[in-house]
Formats: structure tokens, sequence, C-alpha cells
């Protein structure tokens, strides 16, 4: 009875399926909610993403999915995420305190709803599908444009009278009332 160690088998796993969110977070120039060719991203703005079940994803290695900087031209992407089910989304959101410098300038664009593929989103953003291997939502995407100059108010007043001695001087007797300033 002898063994033969010349008899070996190898066994590979099969991937598991696996999908994608993510795309661009962008300076909306002229503030319509759409991504234009020319608009430019914001880079280090930081995105966390949760399950359809509001908690952190854990990814199909078996890993926590952490939260992901925008690269140098606005683009991000969370990858290896497990498929959905049918109805069921995955949420990606803006971290405000961790996105607080890159994010000072500006305030979010408008929203619309034209087409997921080049509209805005306002600070959170939930995929769609996904639920085959290898798709990807590249549809969360978020515009902002330059925060608003403060407006600037000033208040004019003082006393209309009449100069009765023309010595350019308001004196306690030149008073006069009820006179209508527009």
């Amino acid at each position: 009875e002898g063994i033969d160690p010349t008899w070996d088998a190898g066994v590979v796993l099969k991937p598991l399926p696996k999908v994608s969110v993510g795309d661009y977070v962008w300076v909306d120039e002229n503030n319509d909610g759409i991504q234009d060719d020319d608009e430019v991203g914001i880079k280090d703005v930081v995105l966390t993403l949760v399950g359809p079940d509001g908690k952190p994803v854990v990814d199909v290695n078996g890993n926590p999915v952490e939260p992901t900087t925008t690269d140098e031209n606005g683009f991000y992407e969370f990858k290896d995420l497990p498929v959905l089910e049918d109805g069921q989304s995955y949420t990606v959101s803006i971290d405000r305190e961790a996105s607080k410098e890159p994010l000072a300038p500006y305030v979010p664009t408008i929203e619309t709803d034209d087409n997921r593929e080049n509209d805005s989103s306002t600070w959170e953003a939930k995929s769609e599908g996904l639920t085959e291997d290898g798709q990807h939502d590249p549809t969360l995407d978020f515009g902002f444009v330059l925060k608003p100059e403060p407006v600037k108010t000033y208040a004019v007043g003082d006393y209309v009278w009449v100069d009765k001695n023309n010595d350019g001087l308001q004196g306690d007797s030149e008073v006069l009332d009820g006179v209508k300033v527009i």
C-alpha cells in the first residue's frame, strides 16, 4: 500500500460577481446642473458608500469598503462591490467634513432630472441597476458652483432741513418735518 504523490489536482476559485459605482465631482461653470465637456473636476473630495441597508459595505473579497477621494481630475470609483438584487441600490455621499477644504469656495449646483449620465446630485446619489456581474453605474456625479459674493447693503439717511442762514450747517431751528424722500 503505497501512496503515489504524483497525482495532483489544482483548484481555482471562480471569481465572485462584482459591480462598481462612481464618476465625477466638478465645477459647474454655467450653473445649469449638467456636466459640460469643458468643465473641470474638483480633486481631493472624499466620498463614502453605504449599502441598501444603510450600513457600510464589505467588498467581494471580504474587506470593508473605505471612503475614496477624487483624483486630480475629479474622478472617483468604488470597485469590487457585491452584485445587488432588483430594487436595491448603493448610496454615495460626499463627506462634508473631510471635504471641507477642497469644497470651501463652492456650493452645490442645481439638481436636474435631465439625464443621469451627466446631471448633478446634491451631497448624495443612489445607484441604479448593478444586478449583474461586471456592471458599472457611472452616474453618481456632484456639481458645484462658486459661492456667490455676499450682497452688500448700504443705508443712507440723516435729516432734511431748511438752511435758513445759508451756511451749509444744520442749526437747531432749521428742522423740516414731513418730507418724503424717494
